[in-house]
């Protein structure tokens, strides 16, 4: 991922190719949803769950100004997950599906490719590990900047409210499962409480301390 960011970090740096909206407009990513807080509503959850989502999309609407005047900004993939990477004899030998493509945060295609890597650390026995390899591949061949370490959190939540409102518009368009968003708003929410505890662990796995 850090040679490709090191490539897009060349192409259209002035952004006059994107078409796509900031992933952290949270109202504009996907045309069914105009309203990011509707989505608690459109997937039918319980209230305990509507009140804890209704609180990460504030907290990442309210973020994000911020991140996108502080942040590095480039052309990213936007979908770097293992389903579109080649690998042969564990090397990258391509990478596929430039479908979302854009200009935008750095740091969210990061934490993106990471979130699909490592998400449950009440699962994996390796979690920390997993996190650390990641990190330090990455920052091997590109180092992240001390804003986005400090700004790392933020960022993660800002991906997965994104994640979620454009699968919850997915959903509206009949081409998505109820269930499965379901499970991924779930999966975050279980996350962010457990980072709520070991946010130091995380960010440590991460070297941004």
């Amino acid at each position: 991922m850090a040679t490709l960011h090191n490539a897009l970090a060349e192409f259209d740096p002035q952004g006059q190719y994107a078409k796509l909206p900031f992933w952290g407009a949270l109202d504009r990513i996907h045309p069914q949803v105009s309203d990011p807080f509707t989505v608690p509503q459109l997937l039918q959850l319980g209230l305990e769950e509507q009140r804890h989502l209704n609180q990460l999309l504030n907290e990442a609407i309210e973020s994000s100004p911020e991140l996108y005047a502080t942040l590095s900004i480039q052309t990213i993939h936007a979908d770097y997950i293992t389903p579109n990477i080649l690998v042969n004899q564990d090397q990258v030998v391509g990478i596929l599906d430039f479908e979302f493509a854009t200009r935008d945060l750095r740091l969210l295609d990061y934490m993106s490719s990471l979130d699909q890597l490592a998400s449950f650390p009440w699962q994996e026995v390796l979690f920390e590990e997993i996190v650390r390899a990641f990190s330090t591949g990455y920052q091997a061949l590109s180092l992240l900047t001390l804003a986005e370490m400090r700004a790392a959190i933020s960022v993660w939540k800002l991906q997965r409210a994104s994640s979620l409102v454009y699968w919850t518009g997915w959903l509206v368009e009949g081409k998505g499962s109820r269930q499965k968003i379901v499970d991924a708003v779930v999966e975050t929410l279980r996350f962010e409480t457990w980072l709520q505890s070991n946010q130091r662990k995380w960010l440590d796995a991460l070297g941004c301390v």
